[in-house]
C-alpha cells in the first residue's frame, strides 16, 4: 500500500490496546484474529467454513456479486452544476474527472466502482483513501481490501484504522480520518458499519457449496451409486485395502465408466440404490440459489432460476431491477460522494451535486419514451416543451418553451372534431400519467416491505406500524399528477387505500408462513402480483 499518503496519517501508539468497532472483542494487536474477523464468515451449519473469498467459490454469489457490481459500475455517474432551474455537467469540477473517468493513475474509474461495490457486497463496507491536494481538493480515490480496515472509537472520535504492512510482515497500522475516506455501505445497525452479508448468510452458502462437492463427489464416482465389497472369508486388513485401492482405481472417475469388473476369490460386489437425498439434490440447488438471490436483494431468474419470471418486456425487467435492486445504492454512492468530493461552499449553496444517469440502464426502450412523450405534447399538450426535454435529461429552453402551447389546425378538420380527438388525447395522456404516478407508489412500498421481509421479525414490527405511518411521501408521488390530469379523486384517500388492501393482503401470508425464507417468497410475490394491477386498478376507479 504504498500509495497512502502519510500526509496527515497518525501512527497508532503501540503502548495503547484499540479494539474493532466491527467487533469489540477482537483486539487491533493480535492480528490472526483481525483477519479472521476481517474476512467475515465462519463455520456454516453445514460444516463448510465460509469467509468472503470461499464465497466468490459458489456461483450463485459470483454471479450476484458480478452483476450488481457491472451494473452500477457501468451506469455514468456524473457532477452537476445548478443552472438557471436545471442543471449541466460540470467537467470542470476536480472530482468529476475521479467518477466519471479515471479515479486513479492505476484504474480507470469504472474499474475502481466495481472493486469498491465487490468489497461493499461481500463485506458490506466499500472503502478507498481519498488524496487531496494543498486546496483540499480531491486527486485520487484509492480502494482499500475491506479486511484491511477496522473502525475505532477514540476519546468518541472516528478513525478508520488501515493495516499498511505487506503479507507476512509485522502488521504496521496508520488511521485515516472520515474526511479521507470514501465509505460505501447500505444496511447497518448503526449508520457506520456495514452489515456483512457473508456472516449472515454463511448457512445459505455454505449449504450451496456443501452441495456442489457432494455432486462432485458423485460424478468423481462415475455418478454411480456406493458400493458394497463382501466376502464369504475373513479377510486380512491388507487385503481390504488392496481390494478397496484395485476397485477404485478400475471403476472411479468418468475415463472409467463401464469397464468389466472381474471379482475372484470368492468377492462379490452389492450396488446400494440411490437415496432420495441423491434424487432431490438438483431441487435442493435451486432452493440454495433463491436463497442467495433474496440475500442480495435480486430476482432468482437473474441467478439462473427461471420458476417465475412475470416481465412483458425488456425495460419493465430493467426497471425493476434498478428500483429494487441497484437505485439503494446509487444513492448510497450519490450521498457519499455529496458529503465527500464536493467542497464546504458548494454543499452549503446546494451549488452541485452527484446523480447517476438511470435512463441510460432503460434506454433500450428509449422510442417507446420517445412516442409517449411526444403524445403528451400533442394536441392539447399536457405538459410543456421543457417538461419534455427534463424527461430526457435536458436543459429547460425557457421562453415559450416553458409553457403549454394551444394546438393549431393546419390541415382545415372541422374545429368539432378537432376538439374531440385532442380531448381523447388529452385524457389518455392523463391515464397515462397517473397510472405512472401509481406504479411509482407501490414501487416505494414494496422496496420498504422487501427490506422488512428479510427478518421475520422486523416484518412483523413493520406490518405493526405501517398503516399509523405518516405518508406524505406517498402522497407527494402523486398529488401533483392528479392535479395537472383533472383528477378529483383525494390523493390521501387513493394512498389509503392502497394501503389498506397490501396491508391486508400481507398479514394473511405472513400469518400462514412456516419460515423466514417462505415468508419472503410469499410476501414478494404478492408485492409483484399488486404492483401489477393496482396502478391500472385505481386509473380504472379514478377516471
Amino acid at each position: 500500500m504504498d500509495w497512502i499518503s502519510t500526509h496527515d496519517l497518525v501512527v497508532l501508539d503501540p503502548d495503547v490496546e484499540y479494539r474493532s468497532l466491527e467487533n469489540p472483542s477482537t483486539p487491533l494487536s493480535d492480528p490472526d484474529e483481525w483477519l479472521f474477523d476481517a474476512l467475515g464468515g465462519g463455520k456454516s451449519d453445514s460444516g463448510i467454513r465460509v469467509n468472503r473469498k470461499s464465497a466468490l467459490c459458489y456461483p450463485a454469489v459470483w454471479q450476484a456479486v458480478r452483476l450488481i457490481s457491472n451494473d452500477i459500475a457501468a451506469t455514468p455517474l456524473d457532477i452537476y452544476r445548478r443552472v438557471n432551474g436545471g442543471k449541466e455537467k460540470d467537467r470542470n469540477h476536480p472530482a468529476w474527472r475521479l467518477v466519471r473517468r479515471e479515479a486513479n493513475e492505476e484504474m480507470a474509474a469504472s474499474t475502481f466502482w466495481t472493486a469498491m461495490l465487490v468489497n461493499m457486497l461481500l463485506s458490506g463496507n466499500g472503502i478507498s483513501a481519498i488524496e487531496r491536494n494543498n486546496r483540499g481538493e480531491p486527486t485520487a480515490l484509492l480502494p482499500i481490501m475491506a479486511e484491511d480496515v477496522h473502525m475505532i472509537r477514540e476519546n468518541g472520535r472516528l478513525w478508520y484504522v488501515v493495516n499498511v504492512s505487506d503479507e507476512g510482515e509485522a502488521p504496521e497500522f496508520i488511521r485515516l480520518q472520515p474526511s479521507q475516506v470514501f465509505h460505501l455501505q447500505v444496511e447497518s445497525f448503526d449508520g457506520i458499519q456495514g452489515l456483512d452479508p457473508v456472516s449472515f448468510g454463511k448457512d445459505a452458502i455454505g449449504l450451496g457449496i456443501g452441495m456442489a462437492k457432494y455432486q462432485s463427489k458423485f460424478f468423481a464416482n462415475n455418478a454411480e451409486a456406493r458400493v458394497v465389497l463382501e466376502s464369504d472369508q475373513p479377510l486380512k486388513k491388507e487385503t481390504i485395502e488392496a481390494l478397496r485401492s484395485q476397485w477404485n482405481s478400475m471403476h472411479q472417475g468418468l475415463d472409467n465408466a463401464h469397464k468389466t469388473a472381474v471379482m475372484t476369490g470368492g468377492v462379490k460386489s452389492k450396488v446400494l440404490s440411490a437415496t432420495a437425498r441423491e434424487s432431490q439434490l438438483n431441487e435442493a440447488r435451486e432452493h440454495e440459489i433463491r436463497v442467495v438471490a433474496q440475500l442480495f436483494n435480486l430476482k432468482p431468474h437473474k441467478l439462473g432460476d427461471r420458476t417465475r419470471t412475470s416481465y412483458s418486456s425488456l425495460e419493465e425487467e430493467n426497471k425493476d431491477h434498478l428500483f429494487s435492486t441497484l437505485n439503494p445504492i446509487m444513492v448510497a454512492i450519490e450521498d457519499e460522494g455529496w458529503r465527500k468530493l464536493l467542497s464546504d461552499r458548494q454543499k452549503r449553496a446546494e451549488s452541485h451535486f452527484l446523480e447517476f444517469n438511470r435512463e441510460s440502464f432503460v434506454r433500450t426502450d428509449f422510442d417507446k419514451k420517445v412516442d409517449g412523450i411526444s403524445k403528451l405534447l400533442a394536441g392539447n399538450a399536457a405538459i410543456t416543451q421543457d417538461e419534455a426535454r427534463g424527461f430526457l435529461n435536458m436543459n429547460p429552453l425557457g421562453g415559450k418553451s416553458s409553457e403549454i402551447q394551444s394546438p393549431v389546425n393546419n390541415f382545415g378538420e372541422p374545429a368539432e372534431q378537432q376538439g374531440e380527438d385532442n380531448s381523447e388525447r388529452k385524457i389518455a395522456a392523463a391515464r397515462r400519467q397517473v397510472r405512472d404516478a401509481i406504479w411509482r407508489v407501490t414501487n416505494k412500498v414494496a422496496i420498504t416491505a422487501r427490506k422488512a421481509a428479510k427478518d421475520p421479525e422486523r416484518f412483523h414490527t413493520w406490518m405493526a406500524t405501517f398503516q399509523a405511518e405518516p405518508r406524505d411521501g406517498l402522497v407527494s408521488c402523486i398529488d401533483d399528477v392528479f392535479t395537472l390530469a383533472g383528477v378529483t379523486a383525494d390523493p390521501e384517500s387513493v394512498v389509503g387505500t392502497m394501503c389498506t388492501s397490501i396491508h391486508a393482503t400481507l398479514s394473511e401470508r405472513s400469518e400462514t408462513a412456516v419460515d423466514g425464507n417462505q415468508l419472503f417468497q410469499w410476501v414478494d410475490d404478492a408485492l409483484d402480483d399488486w404492483r401489477e394491477s393496482e396502478p391500472d386498478r385505481v386509473v380504472s376507479e379514478v377516471f
